[in-house]
């Protein structure tokens, strides 16, 4: 569904979410769950 660059432009985000709050964490996880079911 996405690219390498894209995954860990997505990791860096979540990271950043978890520093502003959990639920933004928790919907970070949910992601990376959908793409490694």
């Amino acid at each position: 569904m996405g690219s390498l660059t894209e995954l860990m432009m997505a990791a860096i985000a979540g990271l950043g979410s978890a520093a502003e709050g959990d639920g933004l964490l928790a919907a970070f996880l949910g992601s990376v769950e959908a793409f490694f079911p």
